[in-house]
């Protein structure tokens, strides 16, 4: 367990060197810089479609929406608490001060970090006329607020009857979550989407994270990981061992992401790649949920 902690320590600590660079940095694996081009600066796009923004059901802002991401302003939530906010936009990338907690992330980039906290940004950010939009989950999120996105409406419906800011200094999830479930989860992401986007990166941890609640399955990350029926592992890593291989930085944001309860699968229990599988079973006896990657999800 002691090799476990080290291992898993150093790449939380990657991941916090990570957080500590300077806006525009993307993260990327230590041992092979392969970051791409940097992204371009961030501009409002056109066209969008304006959507009403409830706060406890009155209507108080306006979002927008732009393909299926609706945006609202962290601006109009810091100002409806009285709170301190600034922002700067550089460079593609934003960084944001919510009295004393800031949050930076940039152009094409799917998360964003609040101090040591990971918040799930797709698409990145939306700037309209110079002000910085978030996805409204993620903003959400931020600020501790309940929070209803309904695409049909389109409306976004806030719970803004208290506010509680995203806080987590020094190593959070090392801190605040047990070695050997940070271990198995990033590992089991690792070992079966490393090659896949973000979202289909939480997808596969959600799954492992379903299961747990799941009165069919085991009751720990780490038994769900492991399990074997008649002696045939649940997960082809854990049977070939590429369980226990070195995890990169995405994939332990992923685990990260999971644990701060963001789903990409919804209730999700099962995962297959169906050019490498037969998904005959999957389709006759499990309802589809969504495909995201070389991955298709199944609750």
């Amino acid at each position: 367990m002691k090799r476990i902690r080290c291992a898993l320590l150093l790449s939380l600590c990657l991941l916090q060197t990570a957080c500590g660079r300077a806006p525009g940095t993307a993260v990327q694996a230590a041992a092979e810089p392969s970051a791409p081009p940097p992204a371009p600066a961030a501009a409002t796009p056109a066209p969008y479609e304006e959507v009403p923004v409830y706060y406890n059901g009155l209507l108080s802002d306006r979002g927008y929406r732009q393909g299926s991401v609706i945006w609202v302003s962290p601006a109009a939530l810091a100002a409806l608490f009285d709170l301190d906010f600034s922002q700067e936009l550089q460079a593609g990338a934003y960084t944001l001060n919510i009295s004393g907690v800031e949050l930076r992330g940039q152009a094409g980039q799917d998360y964003a970090l609040a101090e040591s906290r990971c918040l799930y940004t797709p698409g990145g950010f939306l700037t309209v006329d110079g002000q910085v939009y978030l996805p409204a989950e993620a903003a959400a999120h931020l600020f501790g607020l309940g929070v209803t996105v309904d695409p049909e409406a389109p409306a976004v419906k806030l719970d803004v009857s208290r506010v509680e800011l995203l806080h987590g200094s020094g190593d959070y999830y090392a801190m605040h979550y047990p070695v050997e479930d940070l271990y198995w989860l990033s590992h089991i992401i690792q070992a079966e989407a490393g090659q896949q986007p973000l979202a289909g990166q939480i997808g596969v941890g959600n799954v492992v994270l379903n299961r747990v609640k799941s009165p069919d399955f085991p009751d720990s990350i780490r038994e769900v990981v492991t399990q074997r029926n008649d002696t045939i592992a649940q997960f082809d890593p854990v049977a070939s061992g590429s369980i226990h291989n070195p995890v990169d930085d995405p994939a332990m944001l992923a685990a990260c992401l999971c644990l701060e309860g963001y789903s990409t699968v919804g209730e999700s229990l099962y995962f297959l790649n169906p050019s490498l599988t037969d998904n005959s079973w999957f389709e006759s006896a499990r309802d589809f949920a969504v495909s995201i990657g070389d991955h298709d999800f199944y609750t």
